[in-house]
């Protein structure tokens, strides 16, 4: 088993050259190239195919409903490996309970002669594209252009050199291109569909990932479920490896939940902002078997605008609290276990010491902000990449009578 990916199933695709232009991210082109100009496909769409068309067989791990990894395509960003996932590979399930909807195989590729024996036989093994709109912006399996055309923008703003999947302390599954669907595989699909259709162009995009453990959903192994069972994997057995795990979860996800901090500007009505739309932190990341927390779902974080800096604090503040639970649901598992390992009984008192002087360690070498302990607390100080923001402070946990000694 691959370190990093702890899915059970296996499942081909299909990878035919792209026959329309690539879009690719500037500063990944030379990350596993030879992929960006490839469309993958489902089995079940083979038969359909222009005789005589060109094409490779790999074999991938399914990754929550319409997204694949490859182990056999990886590469090394110091200091983690990363596996090649393609976003957009067909849907694993129906969206609707009602699967007799008379989609019909293009030449017998699928066990019967409709969908919905197709998804009796091989739901979750066998994707399917459809033309069911999704969201109101793509087809149900695929993705519409704007998704995959935004994250190659936002991959695009991690211009360290090396580290193209970080933004100022935020990690990211970096978006390398997008690929549209071929016009035969879309003629072959779009017409199976439950209520409404989707009418635009079909597209793919071809990422990075460091592992397929997510926070809590859509993952054979979520840390949130089975804490033990992800950490056996990646290695984490000593209380020093617990502690490195804790500290990197700890850096990476106060970046995740300060997004906006980092990603702060001026814009033409005031300022701009990242912020997420339809993602959240329990499912649209994953963590990294080092400990760092990758929001995967890029295609979702957008610009926002604000005419003042007292929008963008009180905006700062409630992005901290959208996915705080989120984080620190996961963050206290952790803990948990490593008071388990060594055999310690903690009072909640002792936890909330404890938490804080991880959270001092841990963001001490943070870009965007610093700790600050007081009698009654400890606060996280953003300070924005726009300085015009000013200083933005956020309790991160409080004392009971006064504070530790």
């Amino acid at each position: 088993m691959a370190v990093g990916l702890l899915g059970k199933y296996r499942e081909k695709i299909i990878l035919f050259d792209a026959d329309q232009e690539t879009r690719e991210a500037r500063n990944t082109r030379h990350i596993l190239s030879r992929f960006h100009s490839k469309v993958f496909l489902p089995e079940s769409v083979v038969g359909a195919a222009p005789m005589g068309l060109r094409c490779e067989e790999m074999e991938g791990i399914p990754d929550d409903n319409r997204t694949i990894l490859l182990p056999g395509a990886t590469v090394d960003l110091p200091p983690l490996r990363y596996y090649l996932s393609v976003k957009g590979v067909g849907t694993r399930s129906p969206m609707f309970g009602f699967t007799d909807i008379g989609g019909m195989s293009p030449s017998g590729t699928w066990p019967g002669a409709n969908l919905a024996d197709h998804w009796r036989e091989r739901a979750y093994h066998a994707p399917v594209m459809t033309g069911e709109l999704w969201f109101g912006n793509g087809p149900w399996g695929a993705s519409g252009v704007g998704g995959p055309r935004d994250s190659l923008e936002i991959t695009e703003m991690a211009t360290e050199a090396g580290r193209p999947q970080c933004i100022n302390g935020f990690w990211l599954c970096p978006v390398m291109a997008y690929n549209r669907i071929p016009d035969w595989t879309v003629k072959a699909c779009k017409g199976t569909y439950w209520y409404r259709k989707y009418r635009g162009g079909w597209f793919q995009e071809v990422r990075i990932v460091p592992s397929d453990v997510r926070l809590y959903f859509h993952s054979d192994a979520p840390l949130g479920v089975k804490p033990q069972t992800v950490l056996k994997a990646f290695g984490i057995e000593t209380p020093e490896q617990h502690d490195a795990f804790i500290e990197r979860f700890i850096a990476s996800g106060i970046a995740a939940l300060t997004i906006g901090a980092r990603t702060a500007r001026r814009g033409p009505k005031g300022f701009e902002l990242l912020d997420y739309d339809d993602v959240w932190l329990d499912k649209d990341s994953v963590v990294a078997p080092n400990g760092t927390i990758h929001f995967a779902d890029v295609d979702d974080i957008e610009w926002r605008c604000y005419e003042t800096e007292e929008q963008v604090r009180t905006k700062l503040a409630r992005q901290f609290g959208r996915n705080f639970y989120e984080f620190m649901f996961g963050l206290d598992l952790l803990m948990t276990e490593r008071a388990r390992l060594v055999s310690t009984t903690q009072t909640i008192a002792g936890r909330r010491s404890e938490l804080a002087a991880r959270y001092e360690m841990a963001l001490m070498g943070d870009p965007c902000g610093r700790t600050e302990r007081s009698s009654d607390g400890l606060d996280l100080v953003l300070k924005p990449t726009e300085k015009a923001v000013g200083d933005v402070a956020i309790r991160l946990v409080d004392f009971d009578g006064g504070g530790p000694r």
